[in-house]
C-alpha cells in the first residue's frame, strides 16, 4: 500500500486522538512497574494531544502524519527541538548544540511492518537536520523490542539507561 508523509493539520486531530488512545493503552500493557494508566475518555486523549501540539509549537517542533492512498491517517510522529538555552547544568557539562526529541510515534496496528514508522522517522530526521540539531533522542520502553529494532536499524544506539525501582 502507498502512503504519504505530510505535516499535521488541525482537521487530523480526531484520528490522531484515536491513535494516541491506542498508543497509551499499549504503554499501559507493557508497563512493568504498573505506573501508567489508560486515558479515561477520548476527551482526555484529546487534552494530551492538544498539549503535545502546544509543546511542538512552543519548542519549534513538528508533527508528521502518515496518510494512506485512501485518505486514512495510519500513523504520526511528534518531535520538538531542545536548544538547552536555560539549562545551566547541561550547558556547563555538554557541547553546545540543539537536540531533536521524538516524543510520540505510532503506526496503526493494521498498517505495521510496511515501513511507515521508518518513513516517519526519516522524515522527522530531515526536519531536525535542517533545523541544525546535532542529535536525535527518544525514550523507548526496554521491553518494546520491535520499536528498539526499528530505531537501531536507522542508526539509533543506546546512550543512557534509566533504571527504576518501585517503592
Amino acid at each position: 500500500m502507498r502512503f504519504e508523509i505530510r505535516q499535521y493539520q488541525l482537521e487530523d486531530t480526531p484520528k490522531v486522538v484515536q491513535l494516541m488512545s491506542k498508543l497509551q493503552d499499549f504503554f499501559v500493557e507493557i508497563d512493568t512497574h504498573q505506573e501508567l494508566k489508560s486515558f479515561d475518555s477520548l476527551q482526555t486523549a484529546k487534552d494530551y494531544i492538544d498539549q503535545a501540539i502546544k509543546d511542538t509549537t512552543d519548542m519549534n517542533g513538528v508533527v508528521f502524519i502518515a496518510e494512506s492512498e485512501h485518505g486514512e491517517i495510519v500513523g504520526f510522529i511528534q518531535g520538538i527541538i531542545n536548544s538547552h538555552e536555560d539549562e545551566v547544568m547541561h550547558n556547563l557539562t555538554h557541547q553546545q548544540g540543539k537536540d531533536g526529541w521524538i516524543g510520540l510515534l505510532i503506526v496503526d496496528e493494521k498498517y505495521r511492518n510496511q515501513g511507515i514508522g521508518k518513513q516517519l522517522l526519516l522524515r522527522i530526521s530531515v526536519f531536525f537536520d535542517k533545523a541544525g540539531c546535532s542529535s536525535i533522542r527518544l525514550k523507548v520502553a526496554s521491553n518494546n523490542t520491535h520499536a528498539i529494532e526499528v530505531y537501531k536499524s536507522l542508526g539509533f544506539a543506546e546512550r543512557d539507561i534509566e533504571l527504576a525501582r518501585k517503592l
